[in-house]
């Protein structure tokens, strides 16, 4: 008998899914906006909901990008997906029409960490020494791809081919520019992330984080996002509504620090379209803020 659960690749942050659905001749689902949701069902994270970039309590819906009829894609900046744990994706539209076949069950698998005969050491810190653990390093070389995390030493052995490599690494709260680095016997390389630092709110309020990422899946600075508050819960309060524009640093990083807890808010990128989100009563800062797609200004 056939299994019902899906492989998919450790490290992997591309999703997509296939919501094609009609009626007399004319699409129901126009290029406009399909949303896509990832539950853990085993594991430390087990009935969390991935929200982009961690696993939250609250269901969370993630935009998809349109690129033909039917098609829809989804690119992390972290990837979700461990090694031997099941989860459950499915994507809907924006009106809460459940795509017909879009639901299936998945299980994060391993991939080889290589078998060239080249001994390949890599070191990530902080960039002040500090060793950072779990930090999914991705090696490409345009044909082959391998992975490994780093263990409590900030270490990642691969054994790979004589070749140029593309070093990619990846870690929540952390940001890093892809590096080539040329293989041609053993090695070893240090290479440090930057910690991103979160700003605190006042007492009572959160802060909201986005990392923004240019269409190459680059870090992007100098990127416009705008929030509005549109609806303040229970009585007392007289808030301004005026629009408040952040734009992104070096590492890619937006916040709006003082969010209030319960209220609604609308937030956008660029010429993109509006999305919403209601801050938690219980939510504590930093929160990270709906996946935002648009062009830039």
């Amino acid at each position: 008998m056939s299994s019902d659960i899906n492989s998919i690749l450790v490290g992997e942050v591309w999703c997509s899914k296939n919501a094609v659905a009609k009626t007399s001749g004319n699409a129901i689902i126009p290029p406009s906006i399909v949303n896509y949701y990832l539950k853990c069902l085993t594991g430390t994270y087990a009935d969390k909901w991935w929200n982009g970039l961690e696993w939250v309590d609250e269901e969370i819906a993630n935009v998809m990008t349109h690129q033909m009829d039917g098609g829809w894609t989804i690119k992390f900046s972290v990837s979700p997906f461990k090694d031997g744990i099941i989860y459950y994706e499915c994507a809907k539209e924006s009106n809460n029409l459940h795509i017909a076949g879009g639901g299936r069950l998945l299980r994060g698998e391993t991939v080889s960490e290589g078998t060239g005969g080249n001994i390949v050491t890599i070191i990530v810190d902080d960039g002040y020494g500090n060793l950072l653990e779990n930090v999914l390093v991705r090696m490409t070389n345009g044909v082959e791809s391998y992975i490994k995390y780093t263990n409590v030493n900030g270490v990642a052995v691969l054994h790979l081919d004589n070749s140029s490599w593309l070093v990619i690494l990846t870690k929540g709260m952390c940001t890093f520019n892809p590096e080539v680095l040329e293989v041609s016997g053993d090695i070893s390389q240090t290479y440090s992330m930057t910690v991103i630092n979160i700003p605190a709110s006042d007492p009572g309020m959160v802060t909201g984080y986005l990392n923004c990422y240019d269409q190459n899946g680059m870090v992007e600075k100098d990127v416009n996002v705008s929030i509005k508050l549109i609806n303040l819960p229970g009585s007392g309060l007289s808030v301004d509504t005026k629009v408040r524009v952040a734009i992104s640093g070096e590492t890619g990083l937006v916040t709006f620090t003082n969010l209030i807890l319960g209220a609604t808010y609308k937030l956008h990128r660029g010429k993109g379209k509006w999305q919403s989100i209601t801050i938690s009563s219980t939510a504590t800062s930093p929160i990270t803020l709906p996946n935002l797609i648009g062009e830039d200004i």
